[in-house]
């Protein structure tokens, strides 16, 4: 994923406020009985699966709320009687105002969003001695 150019960052937002993020997908022939939804992951790992609905030009969009400069995971899905059918590569990107794909689709496989990230467990590094570990014998030493 490409760092954002600052330059071109809402500055009347900070980072982790809302905002409306408009979903548009072009390139997309669906028949009667199917169904196109966007799945979004958060850095949680909740997903939410939004409708897309055909606009004027057409082409597929959607609204979704999400936190700005945050990073998530995003998925398109066709499904045909309930049942996922194609999908397209899940991808990385920062909440922004307008994302816009062009549909390629992958053949379905259950599980597609990538499993996330695990976070490293922060530890005491081993050459601090033990008194200084405890807040409470530092706050003792310093006289608070």
């Amino acid at each position: 994923m490409a760092k954002a150019n600052p330059l071109f960052i809402d500055s009347t937002k900070m980072t982790g406020d809302s905002i409306g993020t408009q979903f548009e997908l072009s390139g997309v022939g669906l028949y009667e009985d199917e169904e196109i939804f966007v799945l979004i992951t958060n850095a949680l790992g909740e997903v939410t699966q939004m409708p897309l609905k055909m606009n004027a030009d057409c082409n597929y969009q959607t609204k979704a709320w999400l936190r700005h400069q945050k990073s998530f995971y995003y998925q398109y899905v066709i499904e045909k009687n309930g049942q996922r059918f194609l999908q397209s590569v899940a991808k990385q990107a920062r909440a922004q105002y307008a994302i816009l794909d062009k549909w390629e689709p992958v053949l379905a496989e259950p599980g597609a969003l990538p499993a996330r990230e695990a976070q490293p467990a922060i530890s005491a590094p081993a050459n601090i001695p033990d008194h200084v570990k405890s807040v409470a014998s530092l706050m003792e030493k310093f006289g608070f």
